[in-house]
């Protein structure tokens, strides 16, 4: 049995081709198995481009099996919207889970999926529309488990953590007329990629491919001039700056995805997602329509959080436990918050006044219901971004002679050393190594494990440890910060 993955992406190859003739016809005539198993792959799903808004999706299995169910099951958008070909296959909505059941086991079978431009809570969209009718696909959604039959998918109780048995590799392959976009590179054909617990998006269209010093991906043109306009000029300001702070560029470009969802619905929203060193985002509302400087700080913000952990997974292990994902997401805000508020000139330091005082109210409700590492199972994971930008502002400013990235420096030669996943005790350990006062290190710790009496006090004399000259109202709310 092995434990199951949800987390790592394995990107294997792009296979780049340029075909003799059409693909249209020999893509619309395949079917289970005629594409044949990828290398490294437990089961091979061929996903092909019908040219009529549909795909046709072919999968091909090792071993046979009786059921299956989708290890990514949420937003229910399968049912209905994919049908089996032939006889012998169903989809079905079974305890939580889009099931595929047969009428004997079997290795080879067909569907052709309609898409829905759905987003789910807590996971990648499964595809991802653009304005002129493009749209990247989410391989991740593939991705099936063998089960028994119904009455083990019953036994799950709609938990997949509960499922037991052998997780195989996924091998994904797409085949298009349409130009393809896949891991930064522009791919004719097919593309082919590996993965376990999760996937990748794959773009397929003939939106105008943007390629800067620093990133390569797809701005949807569709988006207000406004929006394009700012989003080349501070794309290369925030990835600029990051290399100055990290002390090195990335080594490959980025990879961006921007889709427009249009300006029908009122206000502004909007869905990211980052795999690997892609970054996705789909916005949509009339607030884009007019030039909206707050709307331009939040896509600031937006974009550097996630381009800083490009710069974080760079070097080193990747994250511990669910639990410490506070060092990295805290991280990431401390880190796009600075940069924004550099961004603004003299509006800085009235930014950075409010974003604290909203992190401060939103990770005292946090603390005082337990320890920050089991938020999650509180259902407070936004404790991870709030009580973790507010650690990483106090290391940053207790850190003499250095900052927030020379402890992540610090911590990321440490884990590369001794080929140890990035945690808490590495982290205080880096901030200890960077001149953090050992005390103040301790008093951190004692708060991440909470319990205390008066969270609010705590994380007050946090900051006064550092320097930081804090401001509270009647109700212990913050109001201003200055930074020493």
């Amino acid at each position: 049995m092995t434990r199951l993955v949800r987390i790592a992406l394995i990107v294997v190859a792009a296979a780049a081709c340029s075909p003799a003739g059409p693909r249209g016809a020999a893509a619309n005539d395949a079917g289970p198995g005629s594409n044949g198993m990828m290398d490294g792959a437990g089961y091979t799903v061929t996903v092909r481009d019908l040219g009529d808004g549909r795909f046709g999706v072919d999968y091909l299995l090792a071993d046979a099996q009786s059921a299956l169910i989708f290890s990514r099951s949420s937003g229910d958008y399968r049912v209905g919207a994919w049908s089996p070909v032939g006889s012998g296959v169903q989809l079905e909505r079974l305890h939580g889970f889009d099931a595929l059941l047969f009428d004997a086991p079997r290795t080879e079978f067909s569907l052709i999926v309609e898409p829905r431009f759905v987003s789910p809570q807590g996971d990648y969209s499964p595809y991802v529309g653009f304005s002129d009718g493009s749209l990247a696909i989410y391989t991740g959604q593939f991705e099936v488990l063998a089960v028994a039959d119904t009455g083990s998918i019953a036994a799950l109780d709609g938990n997949l953590g509960a499922w037991q048995g052998e997780q195989y590799t996924m091998g994904v392959r797409i085949l298009s007329d349409r130009r393809m976009v896949f891991d930064g590179e522009i791919v004719d054909g097919s593309v082919e990629h590996t993965a376990r617990g999760n996937g990748a998006f794959v773009y397929l269209g003939d939106g105008e491919i943007t390629a800067r010093r620093s990133y390569v991906g797809v701005l949807d043109r569709g988006l207000p001039t406004w929006v394009l306009e700012a989003m080349d000029d501070d794309m290369e300001s925030i990835f600029e700056t990051y290399e100055t702070r990290w002390q090195h560029p990335l080594e490959e470009r980025a990879v961006l995805y921007f889709a427009y969802g249009g300006d029908e619905q009122g206000g502004y929203s909007n869905k990211g997602s980052v795999i690997d060193r892609s970054i996705l985002m789909s916005s949509s509302g009339q607030a884009m329509s007019e030039p909206s400087p707050d709307l331009r700080t939040y896509l600031r913000w937006f974009f550097a959080h996630e381009v800083a952990h490009q710069f974080q997974n760079l070097r080193g292990q990747g994250s511990g436990t669910i639990g410490e994902s506070w060092i990295h997401e805290g991280g990431a805000n401390t880190m796009a918050t600075g940069l924004v508020a550099q961004m603004l000139g003299e509006a800085g330091p009235d930014y950075l006044s409010a974003t604290y005082a909203r992190e401060y109210a939103q990770c005292l409700p946090v603390l005082a219901a337990g320890p920050l590492e089991t938020a999650h199972l509180r259902d407070q994971s936004g404790g991870f971004y709030a009580c973790g930008a507010l650690i990483g502002l106090v290391i940053d400013a207790a850190t003499p002679d250095g900052d927030i990235y020379t402890v992540w420096l610090a911590m990321q030669a440490l884990s590369e050393q001794r080929d140890e996943q990035r945690s808490r005790a590495l982290f205080f350990e880096a901030a200890g190594q960077a001149g953090v006062d050992a005390d103040l290190i301790a008093h951190l710790d004692r708060l991440i494990d909470g319990g205390a009496d008066d969270p609010a006090a705590q994380l007050r004399r946090a900051m006064d440890m550092a320097g930081l000259a804090a401001e509270f109202d009647d109700n212990n709310q913050l109001i201003t910060l200055q930074q020493p």
